[in-house]
């Protein structure tokens, strides 16, 4: 599934390159290496404190860059299906929601008396929590982030018959600005906390001269994946409320005649697809 990003969130900028961060690490790069990351032999006539000053303003800007591109490797790996990459992972989780889902299943109240009744049911949710936790739906891909990303075009194909690789760019057009914004902050949320995975890589490297610096490293991983899944999961919603408020406006912006409910159906949903596609 693709087309999000074009119509979202364009990151992007010297803020890229020089993000506070990027200062933290020249100068965590400067205390492991006791400043013996510059060459001693420097051309020109420039004092040694000016071409140190050039020289951290250089590796600034190069551990931004670096971290932006580690931000869409690490974006691609959380994202990517299992049938090529991890599939051992995938069919691990898989085992782990099918017995969650058969306990969820088996824990739901259907048995005569108040308490039995009460306590079946918090059974069944405590169950289907950690099903959840491990993934929405019955997992597809190595990742909890892959699967909700994944299952996207799957619930709303499913509601309202619409492919959104054809149909999204034509609904931005239809959604209100506040909407637009709420869903360009959420895509920027996931992609800065994509970036904070390549940051934790980056003090990873340096904390292979100093330990103690591998601590920052596991620390801003453990934070990256935890906000990358959230800011996901939430994004995600946003899209499919998007549908769910907005597809029947589109549907009526293309003359699609919609049932008597006045509400968009997945056959009527598989015309708009249709006609959106133009027979591609």
């Amino acid at each position: 599934m693709t087309g999000y990003e074009t119509w979202e969130v364009s990151p992007g900028g010297w803020r890229r390159l020089f993000p506070p961060a990027g200062a933290v690490w020249v100068l965590v790069l400067q205390a492991v290496t006791g400043g013996r990351w510059l060459p001693d032999g420097l051309p020109g006539a420039l004092p040694r404190p000016m071409w140190t000053l050039l020289g951290g303003l250089a590796a600034w800007g190069a551990a931004g860059f670096a971290a932006s591109a580690l931000g869409t490797v690490v974006e691609r790996v959380r994202l990517a299906r299992g049938d090529r990459v991890a599939a051992w992972l995938v069919r691990a989780r898989q085992r782990r929601w099918d017995r969650l889902d058969r306990l969820a299943r088996a824990a739901e109240p259907d048995t005569a008396g108040e308490q039995a009744h009460s306590d079946a049911a918090r059974s069944a949710a405590r169950h289907a929590r950690r099903r959840w936790a491990v993934s929405p739906q019955r997992p597809i891909a190595a990742t909890w982030a892959a699967d909700r990303w994944a299952r996207l075009d799957d619930r709303i194909r499913g509601a309202y018959g619409l492919a959104v690789a054809v149909t999204w760019p034509r609904l931005w057009l239809l959604v209100p600005e506040p909407v637009r914004a709420e869903l360009r902050a959420a895509a920027a949320g996931w992609h800065a906390a994509c970036v904070w995975g390549g940051w934790a890589a980056l003090f990873g490297l340096l904390g292979l001269l100093r330990w103690p610096v591998l601590g920052v490293a596991v620390a801003l991983a453990a934070w990256s994946w935890a906000a990358g899944r959230r800011c996901l999961a939430y994004r995600a919603d946003l899209i499919e409320s998007a549908y769910d408020l907005h597809g029947t406006e589109l549907a009526r912006q293309l003359r699609v005649a919609l049932p008597a409910s006045g509400r968009l159906d997945a056959l009527r949903g598989q015309e708009v697809t249709v006609r959106l596609g133009k027979g591609s």
